[in-house]
């Protein structure tokens, strides 16, 4: 049987997390939503500002997302000018992802 504790724990402490949550997601769509953006985007933003030049798998694993996901946003990013990559030729199947100057402003911007 829980105890008075586990109650508290399991119930109430989640309660100002999620608001909390909800609080930052909502102030970093907001930052985005300008560049015609979502907060999903603006998490490879961030990832790439504090690992730039990951290959797609590697921003996949760090991130712990599906690999299909990150692709369409890396193709988002990159549409917008504010990633780029180091492919040889258009159908490069390896290549290292890094920020442009728009992509490191704006996410230095949504860290901030």
């Amino acid at each position: 049987m829980p105890g008075r504790e586990d109650v508290y724990w399991n119930a109430f402490v989640p309660i100002p997390l999620n608001r909390m949550s909800d609080t930052i997601r909502g102030n970093i769509t907001s930052l985005v939503s300008e560049h015609g953006l979502t907060g999903s985007h603006a998490i490879y933003l961030m990832a790439l500002e504090m690992r730039d030049g990951q290959t797609l798998v590697g921003l996949s694993r760090f991130l712990d997302l599906d690999t299909a996901n990150t692709n369409r946003v890396i193709g988002k990013l990159r549409e917008k000018g504010l990633i780029t990559d180091d492919r040889k030729t258009e159908s490069g199947k390896k290549y290292h992802i890094s920020l442009t100057k728009e992509g490191h402003e704006l996410s230095r911007k949504v860290m901030d």
